[in-house]
């Protein structure tokens, strides 16, 4: 179990909001029929500003 937490750290950094907005962006960009890349667009940079804010475990 140790190996795939070392790599879930090393892969999202520790943040527990990256990796929930890149899948919550893609069922957003699956959805959606209209406007669908400034949907995707707009979560990622919350997802970016929520990862930014994120307090560091």
């Amino acid at each position: 179990m140790r190996p795939l937490r070392e790599l879930y750290d090393f892969v999202t950094g520790g943040s527990l909001v990256a990796p929930a907005g890149v899948a919550i962006a893609l069922v957003v960009a699956f959805t959606l029929p209209l406007f669908r890349e400034q949907a995707f667009a707009l979560v990622l940079l919350a997802t970016l500003a929520g990862s930014t804010f994120e307090t560091i475990r």
